[in-house]
């Protein structure tokens, strides 16, 4: 059922959970102290009950249980409120605790859950980090769901989620805890919308200019629950030498975005100067076509690929094209008469699927799959499916005479030369790998727990979530040894930038530079990053049974489909 933000917050003077690390305690998810200000984001998160947070014996749980009929000594409250959208939760707590909490019942029912006091605990905010129940019986079990934001100061811990990752409930009641001191249980009611709307769905809406195309789009479905894993047979050494010092790792493929349909409108010239070498911004031939685009926005001449995606003015048709060029001081911009017809790639944003683009080795998308602005910061999550781009001469299958079977759904295509004897996909390797193919999806196996396989950047953490949940598509080639991400680089700004902003260091990388070590000896934050992504891409499979008919594999989805839109 829909939900809307009229609220009504009961609190219920219930039996109080006493919690304490050691006798009886609830067992710490993570060793992050929530005084640190950055600690959401700075340290690394463990899944309560891992092997490095250690499950409580069989006495110490039923300890906890006896304790939960009893009073907690000690200070903490919590308090519930919440948008059309979200559901915030802030808990206050004194001193400078191992870990602050909140333990949610989205179903009203103690008998279900984790146990705590009167409540059965079905998901679990710790520190910067949220978890669904996945143990039955009272045993301490939780599955890794995503980082989540802590705002914490001055004895005040907040956090903020979607209704949607709680399963859209009507109605929630939670406790707060930090160390040995827990809340009296807060009841909130979700009220439903005074009319339209249909039962049943989540209250959580999205921007299709931030989230576009349909919820069953393959950008926005995630990996199934009946997803096959294949071998890839993607893997770079740790031990670089002088030529794999400099492989890409990763690098950065820049997607021209443009969703300003209110900016003035610009003509769109052909240049047939593609990647030649020659000037892109020279006299221009015949008008292609018309389209919204800031005066101050600007793409230099150069011989990059600079796919771009472009809304019209009406603020819901998208146009893609490449390779896209507009510079400075010039009142046009120049393309390729790429495709021969706008329509061929041309999508509504809330209801196209968005499959198609200006990748010109897939003909994939510009706009799907590109990680955005805002997205890959501090406390978010991307739910979607990303871009990769391999060295197609090692990574990808041989398919030599036959053109067809060096792509697979959802490519249209593969590169010109994918077939050829001696210089095409596999060649370089003599790749024997049927599955590596143009527009394969890689994943994480849903069975790798990316808690404990030594992940150590923020950002790695969050991509290997994104990875393994929703996957990304092979959609291009790039010319040496290495592995590229999509990212934005348009009106609204630079993804690189941002990054950079966000970490302190580049989004692109090498994979020499994960022996980097700074002046204590330790890795850099860069080599930390650099190691997350060459570990990350052992870690991918392909998803063999990914097709039209079962996007991601099949089966439950391993996440709440996308939102309506707002």
């Amino acid at each position: 059922m829909k939900s809307s933000s009229a609220v009504t917050a009961v609190l219920v003077l219930a039996a109080t959970l006493l919690v304490a690390c050691g006798g009886g305690a609830l067992p710490t998810a993570a060793s992050m102290n929530v005084a640190d200000t950055t600690a959401a984001t700075a340290s690394a998160a463990l899944a309560p009950g891992s092997a490095a947070s250690a499950e409580p014996s069989s006495s110490a749980d039923a300890s906890l249980k006896a304790a939960a009929a009893s009073s907690s000594p000690g200070t903490a409250s919590l308090s519930i409120s919440s948008s059309a959208t979200t559901i915030t939760f802030t808990v206050t707590y004194q001193g400078t605790p191992t870990f602050v909490r909140v333990a949610i019942d989205s179903d009203q029912n103690a008998s279900s859950g984790y146990p705590i006091g009167t409540i059965g605990a079905d998901y679990l905010i710790e520190n910067g980090y949220f978890y669904r129940y996945a143990g039955s019986a009272g045993s301490w079990a939780w599955t890794f769901i995503k980082p989540v934001a802590l705002s914490q100061s001055n004895g005040v811990a907040t956090w903020t989620v979607a209704r949607s990752d709680l399963g859209s409930p009507n109605s929630i009641t939670a406790v707060g805890n930090y160390d040995a001191v827990t809340s009296i249980p807060v009841s909130y009611t979700l009220q439903a919308p005074s009319g339209g709307g249909s039962g049943g769905g989540s209250s959580a809406t999205r921007d299709p200019l931030k989230w576009p195309f349909a919820a069953s789009s393959i950008w926005n479905m995630p990996i199934g629950a009946g997803a096959t894993y294949v071998a890839s047979g993607l893997h770079f050494t740790t031990t670089p030498n002088s030529t794999e010092y400099w492989y890409d790792m990763p690098q950065s493929d820049h997607e021209r975005i443009v969703l300003t349909p209110s900016a003035p409108l610009t003509d769109v010239y052909i240049s047939n100067v593609g990647w030649s070498g020659g000037n892109r911004c020279a006299p221009p031939g015949a008008l292609f076509f018309q389209a919204p685009i800031p005066a101050a926005y600007v793409v230099p001449n150069s011989t990059y690929n600079n796919g771009a995606a472009i809304l019209l003015a009406d603020g819901l048709t998208l146009v893609q094209t490449q390779p896209f060029t507009k510079c400075a001081g010039y009142s046009y911009a120049t393309t390729m008469q790429v495709p021969y017809a706008l329509a061929l790639w041309e999508y509504n944003l809330q209801t196209g699927d968005g499959r198609l683009g200006a990748h010109g080795g897939s003909n994939l998308s510009t706009l799907g799959g590109t990680i955005r602005m805002g997205e890959l910061r501090p406390g978010t999550q991307m739910q979607h499916a990303l871009k990769v781009n391999v060295d197609s001469v090692t990574s990808l299958g041989l398919c030599a005479g036959n053109f067809s079977s060096c792509f697979t759904w959802p490519a249209a295509t593969a590169d010109g030369y994918a077939a050829n004897a001696g210089g095409g996909y596999g060649s370089a390797t003599n790749n024997s790998n049927s599955a590596m193919k143009m527009g394969a999806l890689l994943a994480i196996p849903a069975s790798v727990n990316l808690t404990t396989v030594g992940l150590q950047s923020v950002p790695g953490k969050m991509l290997a979530w994104t990875l393994q949940n929703y996957g990304a598509y092979i959609v291009d080639s790039r010319g040496s040894p290495g592995f590229d991400f999509s990212i934005e680089d348009g009106a609204a700004g630079s993804k690189a930038t941002e990054f950079q902003a966000d970490y302190g260091f580049p989004f692109d990388g090498r994979l020499g530079y994960l022996t980097l070590t700074g002046s204590t000896g330790q890795p850099t934050p860069q080599a930390k990053w650099v190691s997350d992504i060459r570990l990350i891409i052992d870690y991918l499979r392909v998803v063999s049974n990914n097709s039209p008919t079962s996007v991601g594999g099949g089966g439950t989805p391993l996440q709440p489909l996308a939102p309506a839109f707002q």
